[in-house]
């Protein structure tokens, strides 16, 4: 910056001095014109300060004026400092710009290159499928564990796997590998409009699997449902956790193909001792929330419940996945003497500490299709759970477990687990509804079909076959 500083200022002197010594040009010209010449090439002249050029100057040539104290450039104009110093300003400005500019083309530049990288490569035979999440994968977090367990089943079907989180940019945060086969959109919002905007660059299928508050929410706030439609009629196929997701999607696009899938759970626990990690007092029952430390699980909502001693101790799992939240949690949990906040929990222990707890309690103000009410249910577990399509899609209130709508509502729902002949119906009734979905296809088979669906059996036919290789790390 300071040598472009220098060049500027000398150009800008540099000009001066050929602006004072051209200030008589015009009566120079006007006599070359008069003489009949070509107004061609002029020097300094004696009289007029320029003549026509035959080869050599005839006249003292124009030499700048010694510098003085006022002009210490030996300039004729006091304002040039100023205008080169303006034009340095006016270059590094330029220059941050188009700083700021490569780093957002580099990106973009980054992931294409990465993805065409190994398009040539002998793994590119498999179809590669790029998931897009709304969050980074943390090795607690629920997320990640149903990635996983997708993962390992594609891979066992003929399929590469990898998942990328949508940064705050709103781009991918983790290169693909190389050009998908398919895009897979972990929600209808942020992701969704990410995928459908690579699939349509790639030309690759899009397929939408909608989560939640993308539904619940998104198609009926004015300020997001623009966004949501466009990215449902860009899915060649939208996946649905609930029949009532299938149909609000139906209605807001009629012509999207959707199709309902079953979740699939994992229950392999470990030998983790939830009493004795939460301190838990002899002789209290604990209530159990499993679930990312965010405001739409409502962590707060269920502290306020414990006001007052019932007999139970709240104990609170979970991943800060927003970390203002979660400290307004911690601070909320110091005020009450039998609430405890533990973290996150590797997902053996979790289901270790969800299969010793007397109850499940879900607060989430929406839901798709809660894999913690599913594992409680499955575990034999009872579950409390808020009102919301997601939760009473799974949970008949009375027969199936117990639904709330508020806070105050909690410590009532709890007490009528103290019926042991009452728990004894609900958790039979729950694990029933469990093991009638055994009957029907997972998602994890459904993905694989609707993937071959989307590609082409073609593909299959002349891939080779599948490696015994472990999957490609997520997000690496």
């Amino acid at each position: 910056l300071h040598t472009a500083y220098r060049r500027q200022r000398q150009m800008c002197i540099r000009d001066r001095y050929i602006l004072a010594a051209s200030r008589p040009a015009p009566l120079a010209i006007k006599a070359k014109r008069d003489r009949g010449g070509a107004i061609g090439d002029l020097t300094p002249d004696s009289q007029t300060g320029f003549q026509a050029d035959s080869g050599a100057a005839t006249g003292p040539q124009a030499t700048p004026r010694p510098a003085s104290a006022d002009d210490p450039d030996g300039s004729t104009d006091g304002d040039s400092p100023r205008l080169a110093w303006t034009a340095s300003v006016l270059s590094l400005v330029g220059l941050l710009a188009l700083i700021s500019a490569v780093r957002r083309i580099s990106h973009r530049s980054r992931i294409r290159s990465a993805a065409r990288h190994a398009a040539g490569s002998a793994a590119a035979a498999r179809p590669y499928v790029l998931m897009i999440g709304k969050y980074p994968l943390q090795a607690a977090a629920g997320d990640m564990v149903s990635v996983r367990r997708l993962e390992d089943h594609l891979s066992s079907a003929g399929f590469r796997v990898s998942y990328s989180p949508v940064t705050e940019d709103g781009e991918l945060g983790v290169p693909p590998a190389s050009i998908p086969s398919l895009v897979h959109a972990l929600n209808a919002e942020g992701p969704a409009t990410l995928g459908a905007k690579f699939a349509k660059e790639w030309g690759v299928p899009l397929v939408v699997t909608t989560t939640g508050t993308d539904i619940n929410r998104g198609l009926m706030e004015l300020d997001r449902r623009g966004a949501v439609l466009a990215n449902l009629k860009a899915a060649d196929r939208i996946l649905t956790l609930t029949q009532a997701q299938s149909d609000a999607v139906k209605q807001a696009e009629p012509r999207a193909r959707v199709e309902r899938i079953t979740q699939g759970v994992l229950l392999e626990g470990s030998d983790f001792d939830l009493r004795k990690a939460a301190a838990v007092p002899a002789g209290r029952r604990v209530a159990l929330m499993l679930g990312g430390l965010r405001p739409v699980k409502g962590q707060k909502m269920a502290i306020e419940a414990w006001g007052t001693d019932f007999g139970w101790q709240l104990v609170i799992v979970g991943e800060a996945v927003d970390p203002a939240y979660a400290a307004e949690v911690q601070e909320a949990a110091r005020t009450r003497d039998h609430v405890t906040v533990l973290g996150p929990l590797a997902h053996q222990d979790a289901i270790a500490a969800l299969a010793s707890a007397d109850a499940l309690l879900n607060t989430s103000d929406s839901e798709g299709e809660s894999r913690a009410v599913l594992e409680a249910m499955a575990l034999g577990t009872p579950v409390i759970a808020r009102r919301n399509p997601g939760n009473s899609a799974l949970i008949q209130d009375g027969l199936t477990g117990l639904l709330f709508d508020r806070a105050d509502e909690i410590p009532g729902r709890l007490a009528q687990l103290g019926d042991e002949h009452a728990v004894v119906k609900i958790v039979s009734a729950a694990k029933g509804v469990i093991e009638g979905r055994d009957g029907q296809e997972h998602d994890e088979d459904a993905l694989g079909r609707i993937y071959r669906e989307l590609i082409g059996e073609v593909h299959f036919a002349e891939a080779a076959t599948p490696s015994h290789q472990p999957p490609a790390p997520v997000g690496n």
